[in-house]
């Protein structure tokens, strides 16, 4: 029986650094002489590039950084990953490279797409800033996923509304160009999720009813998704897929008995699908106690 050949350790070093990927010309520049007998005990992911591990994603990361060059930075969903902004990594995998575009290359079931331009590259593996990181994700996510990630780096203040917007300045063209621009404003209100955006928008603008006081700390102990305070009204939203429900009625009744306030809680569903009808039962709950303003139908309303 053959017996494995031993890394050098400078090998092994490289490669642990790597996710288990090398190129031959690395390996040539360590004058590995036993190279021949090392390589076949790895993996051949494509033409001068080999993995001495089973490929992982961040194999297929590393492979394409080694592929693109000096100066190339991973994008899109892919940095966003990397930078703990989005929990799963995407089977597809951006590649900054500044000059000359180079074929897709494909490992296990991730596909490393090879885009060219110049993004500034940070860490290790090289991977763009947040900014270009939400920017890019933009042509890869529908607006709602892209609302959750911009929302989410803003609210962990990974990066900031003005920020984002000096560099959308030097982009002339980007999917999801307005809903950024105003949801950078919105977040200077409060805004924290994708389903407190929808409220926003659909439920409270459209119908000209009155802005949440959002993020309130009503008694120390927990906070509230919004609250129209002069009224005595509660808005809460619970877009989470878990969540406690006996501990958020323990609070809707504590906030009644100890505050006066009221809660109306409203699910995905209300607030994407049925917003006029949400809007409808804020009003009628400001009315009765004592709102003089005026629910506005908005084209979607029945009857308008």
């Amino acid at each position: 029986m053959r017996s494995r050949v031993e890394m050098p350790a400078a090998v092994s070093a490289l490669a642990e650094l790597q996710a288990g990927v090398l190129t031959t010309a690395q390996l040539n520049q360590l004058s590995l002489g036993s190279f021949r007998r090392l390589r076949s005990d790895w993996r051949r992911l494509s033409r001068g590039l080999w993995c001495v591990t089973e490929p992982t994603w961040s194999s297929a990361t590393w492979a394409g950084l080694l592929r693109a060059g000096p100066d190339s930075a991973i994008g899109g969903a892919a940095a966003l990953h990397l930078l703990g902004l989005q929990q799963s990594a995407p089977s597809n995998i951006t590649i900054w490279v500044p000059t000359t575009s180079t074929p897709r290359l494909v490992i296990e079931e991730w596909t490393v797409l090879f885009r060219r331009g110049n993004r500034r590259a940070l860490g290790r593996p090289s991977r763009t800033n947040v900014e270009d990181a939400v920017l890019d994700s933009a042509a890869e996510l529908d607006e709602d996923s892209f609302v959750a990630i911009t929302s989410r780096a803003l609210s962990e203040r990974r990066t900031t509304s003005s920020r984002l917007l000096a560099a959308l300045s030097f982009r002339e063209r980007l999917r999801h160009r307005s809903v950024l621009q105003e949801l950078c404003g919105a977040m200077g209100d409060g805004i924290e999720s994708v389903l407190e955006w929808r409220y926003a928008e659909r439920v409270e603008r459209r119908h000209r009813l009155p802005a949440l006081e959002r993020q309130v700390l009503l008694d120390g102990r927990a906070r509230i998704d919004g609250l129209y305070r002069d009224f005595g009204l509660a808005v809460e939203l619970d877009g989470r897929q878990f969540h406690d429900a006996a501990k958020d009625m323990s609070r809707d009744n504590r906030h009644v008995l100890e505050h006066a306030v009221t809660t109306l809680r409203y699910g995905w569903h209300a607030v994407t699908a049925e917003p006029c009808l949400v809007a409808v039962q804020v009003a009628q709950a400001l009315k009765t106690r004592g709102w003089d303003g005026h629910l506005r139908s908005c084209p979607e309303c029945p009857g308008a």
